[in-house]
C-alpha cells in the first residue's frame, strides 16, 4: 500500500465510526508523534495490534483499553 492510500483507508475508516456514532478518542503516534485517532475496546477487553502509521508510513504496536490508546515503538533486535 502507498501512504496517500494508507491516509486514506483511515480516514475512511474513522468516518464510518463517527457515521455509527462510536466516539474515538485521540493518542499519539511513536513513529512521527503525529496525533492520530482510535475506538477505544469494550469494557474489559485489551486489544493489541500492529498498526501502520497513516502520517510516516512506520509500523508501531497500539494497545487498545476501555479507558485509552497507548502506541509504542516495534522491538527490533
Amino acid at each position: 500500500m502507498t501512504a496517500k492510500s494508507i491516509k486514506a483507508k483511515y480516514n475512511e475508516q474513522n468516518f464510518k465510526l463517527r457515521q455509527r456514532g462510536i466516539k474515538l478518542v485521540p493518542y499519539k503516534a511513536p513513529c512521527c508523534g503525529a496525533t492520530l485517532e482510535g475506538q477505544l475496546a469494550g469494557l474489559g477487553e485489551e486489544w493489541e495490534a500492529v498498526s501502520t502509521c497513516p502520517e510516516c508510513g512506520e509500523l508501531y504496536m497500539k494497545y487498545t483499553s476501555h479507558t485509552q490508546i497507548t502506541a509504542d515503538t516495534l522491538a527490533t533486535r
